[in-house]
């Protein structure tokens, strides 16, 4: 049997390493030079972040059949930003319901730095906005949340307004295309009310956010 990527130990990264059997024809080919990015005072490279990337959403185990991460292409966002949401990008989730998913994430690469965006439970979107609209300081209910995660912090290259324009954008057609029957197609359920891009500052906030979550979903089986 072939070695998964996961169960490879440091020593045998001296060779280059395909990850075909996880992840099938999105074969990722990591080799040493870019392992050696991992390293302390390095910065990660295009492949290994593109490897965890597509690590996040590959299923753990035979009879996890469901995957309940959905990771974008590094092309998404700037396709957008680009062209808008038109039917050629459209055709990307053709066969996809992101809201069937607990966690999207959306990578950001431009001017030669990463940043990603996770929105966590995009279905709840409705509960949220009632959760929010009874002004209950005491909800305790699942909300929807759209997070953006940059090394940066505030002194960020990228544009966070646009990207959360964007990530509503895409959302909201989404919704419409599955869920939206009403007859006031104006009422968009991702707004800049309901659904804020929040920006954590500080490792340990934005770790305690999203990596309990990723855990969770990985010990589906």
């Amino acid at each position: 049997k072939q070695k998964t990527a996961y169960e490879i130990t440091y020593g045998d990264w001296s060779s280059d390493v395909c990850s075909s059997d996880l992840i099938g024809r999105d074969c990722i080919v990591v080799l040493g030079m870019d392992v050696n990015t991992l390293k302390p005072r390095q910065c990660l490279n295009d492949t290994i972040i593109k490897f965890w990337l597509n690590w996040l959403s590959t299923p753990r185990s035979p009879c996890d059949t469901a995957a309940e991460v959905h990771v974008f292409s590094s092309f998404f966002i700037s396709g957008v930003m680009d062209n808008g949401y038109n039917q050629s990008m459209q055709k990307w989730l053709k066969r996809v319901n992101i809201f069937e998913r607990k966690l999207l994430i959306f990578p950001v690469h431009a001017g030669h730095h990463w940043s990603l965006v996770a929105v966590i439970n995009p279905k709840l979107i409705m509960q949220t906005k009632r959760g929010l609209s009874t002004q209950n300081l005491n909800y305790t209910g699942d909300v929807s949340c759209m997070i953006h995660f940059d090394s940066l912090g505030s002194f960020t290259i990228h544009d966070r307004a646009q990207i959360g324009n964007v990530v509503r954008l895409v959302l909201n057609k989404e919704w419409e295309r599955y869920y939206n029957n009403a007859i006031d197609k104006t009422n968009l359920p991702f707004n800049h009310r309901s659904f804020k891009l929040h920006c954590p500052f500080g490792k340990s906030h934005a770790i305690r956010r999203i990596i309990p979550l990723i855990t969770r979903i990985h010990r589906r089986c």
